[in-house]
């Protein structure tokens, strides 16, 4: 007997602040934003914590960019491979950079 497969893929990104045990649970996967700061990138909630950034707030208050295209790309196909039916992607794209290397993504 094989695998039963997902019919529906939830995505959304590090901005949702979900603990990583809430969204495996759910079966949620989380693509992270990068949070920049002079001395170099971290992708939110893998590479650094919540914590940790509010502990470097005093010193310094970074920026964050989208994850790269591939990145997306690489989580978009994990979940697809997974998947019996279609995959449906529900993001702002209008809001942010990260909405927009999603719709990239899926092309």
């Amino acid at each position: 007997m094989s695998a039963a497969r997902e019919k529906i893929a939830i995505i959304t990104d590090s901005t949702a602040d979900l603990e990583p045990a809430t969204a495996e649970s759910c079966g949620i996967s989380v693509l992270p934003l990068h949070v920049v700061y002079s001395e170099g990138s971290y992708r939110d909630g893998v590479d650094i914590t919540a914590d940790e950034i509010s502990a470097r707030l005093e010193r310094e208050i970074p920026t964050t960019s989208a994850p790269s295209t591939q990145e997306a790309i690489d989580l978009l196909d994990s979940r697809a491979a997974s998947m019996a039916m279609g995959f449906v992607a529900v993001e702002a794209a209008r809001l942010a950079a990260q909405g927009k290397t999603t719709c990239v993504a899926r092309v």
